[in-house]
């Protein structure tokens, strides 16, 4: 799973267990794409704004043809 900021630059990569977890910290207050990619295509984009200290339950729909899948997180800003 990447982040990616206003710039379109990736600023982290963090894994997703092999249950649809993932967790990513250390983020400042701002907007953020978060994307799930193969190695052939995006598979999933969603924009995110974080506002406060964190950002709990957040939901990444995954629809392919190889897969349905759902991945729940957790956001960690440094305020």
């Amino acid at each position: 799973l990447d982040v990616i900021n206003n710039d379109g630059e990736i600023i982290q990569q963090v894994s997703v267990s092999k249950f649809g977890y993932f967790r990513i910290d250390d983020l400042p207050v701002g907007t953020y794409s978060l994307t799930v990619n193969d190695e052939k295509s995006e598979l999933a984009r969603q924009e995110v704004k974080i506002k406060d200290k964190f950002i709990f339950g957040l939901i990444i729909k995954i629809n392919s043809p190889q897969t349905e899948k759902l991945l729940l997180g957790s956001l960690a800003s440094f305020l």
